[in-house]
């Protein structure tokens, strides 16, 4: 700690995670967040100067709790914040002042806070005459958005008015952003800067933005692998196909592709799977439907065997297990057995959160049965109790039923 008091910085970073470093370093672990002490210290951080009025804060701190003097309370957080700036090494002349009932942090140090930094950025571009220099700046505070206003704090209604602002903001100026480069023809520019948005929000389809660059770059490989990225994403989590948007792209991305033509050397390269993937094929529900409609007419062909096997995560009474944070954990902890167990010519999907479907090719029912129980020995490796929490049902492919 540097003994001149302005030579301190301190920054609150609030997008994303929260964190406060003094000189660099962290003070604030996030798993102390529920505490009234420190969401008072956020609180005093974000609002500087201005302050907070004590009515407010007794309405963000102590709403949903029955406390006969919130007041009193509130004078025991205060007294604890000022030990806890005490203990952590902020520099002396720290102190917390009440004035006409508004609370006010006293630092005589630096403060820094990535929220306050980010509206005054776009402020700033938007005042701009010049559209490089507006996109300059869009850059520099898209950069600083990492996530949601204080995420471990989201349960206080002014974090909840705040974050809804900041991701609007957030929202636009990336729109503008990524229209103005795309119109400069800066397109990995725009891939660059896009990213985050499209592992934020992957329900915003800020990838639609990733295909059009792509799609202006004529490299149409990676459009295709992006729009069915999104289509299988979307299609397992909300049941649903792209929007019209995207599935016009898909259409200039056929567009592009059979417009040029190919060896069939080329083709047949771009249909192929990395060599690296090992175990059952995992496919998208679409995907798994027509390879299911072909499977059904070779049989009439080849005569061999396919089989059907349905695996369901369900709970202590035997039904299938509803939305949960547990059933996200087993479901992925499913898919990795089901893929270790199962033999590289076998293919299965996510038919919903609880469900896999299998196909197993060239089997009969007896060997179904052992397959059952080599997913179910493999997923009760960790926990043993989750044998009990999978059934599986397996069927030929070709029954009338």
């Amino acid at each position: 700690m540097t003994n001149k008091a302005k030579d301190d910085i301190l920054r609150l970073k609030t997008f994303g995670r929260v964190e406060i470093l003094l000189n660099d370093k962290d003070i604030l672990s996030g798993k102390y967040m529920m505490t009234k002490t420190l969401r008072l210290l956020v609180m005093l951080l974000y609002y500087g100067e201005d302050g907070i009025s004590r009515k407010r804060l007794i309405e963000e701190l102590y709403a949903n709790e029955d406390i006969e003097d919130a007041s009193n309370n509130l004078r025991v957080t205060v007294h604890r914040l000022k030990k806890y700036l005490k203990d952590v090494g902020f520099p002396k002349g720290v102190n917390i002042l009440t004035s006409g009932g508004v609370y006010r942090l006293v630092l005589p140090l630096k403060v820094i806070v990535d929220a306050q930094e980010f509206s005054r950025l776009i402020t700033k571009a938007n005042n701009e005459l010049s559209n490089d220099t507006k996109a300059d700046l869009l850059t520099e505070a898209v950069e600083l958005y990492n996530g949601d206003f204080l995420p471990q704090m989201s349960d206080m209604p002014w974090v909840i008015v705040e974050s809804s602002r900041y991701n609007s903001m957030y929202d636009t100026s990336l729109k503008w952003l990524c229209d103005y480069r795309i119109a400069s023809g800066d397109y990995h520019e725009t891939l660059r800067i896009v990213e985050p948005a499209c592992l934020l929000y992957p329900l915003d389809e800020w990838q639609s933005v990733k295909i059009d660059c792509y799609i202006k770059m004529n490299e149409y490989e990676k459009a295709i692998n992006e729009y069915e990225n999104v289509a299988k994403y979307l299609f397992e989590e909300l049941g649903v196909s792209p929007s019209e948007k995207m599935q016009n792209q898909l259409d200039a991305m056929s567009e592009g592709i059979m417009s040029r033509p190919k060896m069939i050397s080329e083709i047949k390269a771009s249909l192929q799977e990395d060599d690296g993937n090992s175990g059952a094929l995992y496919c998208s529900v679409p995907s798994f439907r027509d390879i299911y409609r072909f499977a059904r007419r070779s049989m009439e062909r080849d005569g061999k065997s396919y089989y059907l096997m349905l695996c369901t995560i369900v709970d202590n009474n035997g039904q299938c297990m509803s939305e949960s944070k547990k059933l996200e954990e087993m479901s992925d902890a499913l898919r990795d057995s089901i893929r270790k167990c199962l033999r590289r010519s076998d293919i299965f999907t996510r038919y919903n959160s609880a469900q896999y479907l299998i196909m197993l090719m060239g089997i009969n029912e007896e060997n179904c049965t052992l397959v059952a129980k080599r997913i179910a020995q493999d997923f009760s490796k960790i926990h043993k109790n989750w044998g009990k929490r999978i059934s599986c049902y397996d069927t030929s492919i070709y029954d009338s039923e």
